[in-house]
């Protein structure tokens, strides 16, 4: 069957061999991405990133760990990434593509006491090029494709 796939659509998949550990690195850096932001650990989220890595977020490109930590430690409102249906697939053994669910959640800093907020900031869906290296997995390139908004009253 497989055979019969490849030679009529050309389709084949990765069977690299030592891949999955690889690959679950590559999903704990979609996690870490979450934590490392959420908590203002700008040295963290650095790591995760190659050094020539890009980041794309509301039509801005940020290119290379400085310019992308640098967007991330800039001052605005209290978030919160969830993140959720983490795929990420072998293109070969060094490299892996991956697809990840986000809803944010965003509020205003307060003095004192919690920070409220009225629904979710964004859905959305980061789509990610992955490195994969003696020194593990890194995010060359990341991209948020926003999927829904909430409804705001009129």
């Amino acid at each position: 069957m497989k055979r019969l796939l490849t030679a009529l659509f050309g389709l084949t998949a990765c069977t690299c061999v030592g891949a999955e550990p690889a690959l679950d690195q590559c999903r704990q850096r979609v996690i870490d991405y979450a934590y490392f932001w959420d908590h203002d650990d700008g040295a963290g989220f650095a790591d995760l990133f190659t050094a020539d890595a890009t980041l794309t977020l509301g039509g801005n490109t940020f290119s290379g760990r400085d310019a992308i930590v640098e967007r991330m430690m800039a001052n605005g409102p209290v978030l919160r990434h969830l993140m959720s249906t983490v795929r990420v697939t072998a293109v070969d053994a060094g490299s892996a593509r991956g697809v990840s669910y986000v809803t944010v959640y965003a509020a205003e800093p307060v003095a004192d006491g919690l920070p409220s907020v009225d629904g979710f900031a964004l859905l959305g869906e980061y789509h990610d090029t992955f490195v994969i290296d003696a020194t593990g997995c890194r995010i060359s390139e990341r991209r948020l494709v926003p999927v829904m908004r909430q409804a705001r009253a009129s």
